[in-house]
């Protein structure tokens, strides 16, 4: 069986076009669809499901939506991670997902709980890693980390 782990990307593919931001006191609220007047491909793909190209063209974005919930997946932010550094995706597109990795992070996990809510097969696994930046060597060398690994499997 196959497994992942995604630690930190700059961006993520949402499922629809709902997007949400954080309000006063970290409270997270959906977005208004008037705020990306100005970033029309806000939900192409690879952001979104809009305009597939690739692999995915021959696919269904329900195709798409189900294998992405239903597949293993740990999701590991670095709370640290939070700089708008160079290699950070400042794209209106990327911008839409949020200002930081970290702050993508929490919006994609809120983004993807909406489409679990009722569904006892949800197998995301998310961990949040105190301290810890953009750098890969701190992230998988982690106990925190590690000990996760272990947990879920072995």
């Amino acid at each position: 069986s196959i497994r992942y782990v995604v630690a930190n990307p700059s961006s993520y593919l949402y499922l629809d076009k709902t997007r949400y931001q954080f309000r006063e006191a970290e409270k997270i609220v959906k977005t208004s669809d008037e705020i990306y007047q100005d970033c029309p491909c806000f939900n192409d793909y690879k952001y979104g499901l809009d305009n597939l190209y690739g692999y995915s063209e021959h696919l269904t974005p329900q195709v798409i939506r189900n294998r992405l919930l239903s597949r293993p997946i740990l999701f590991v932010l670095g709370t640290a991670d939070t700089d708008r550094d160079f290699g950070l995706n400042k794209s209106c597109e990327g911008d839409a997902q949020g200002n930081n990795r970290y702050e993508r992070g929490l919006l994609y996990r809120h983004h993807l709980k909406a489409f679990m809510d009722n569904d006892t097969n949800f197998r995301h696994t998310w961990l949040e890693i105190h301290g810890v930046d953009h750098d890969a060597g701190d992230i998988y060398t982690h106990p925190d980390f590690i000990n996760k690994l272990k947990n879920l499997y072995f």
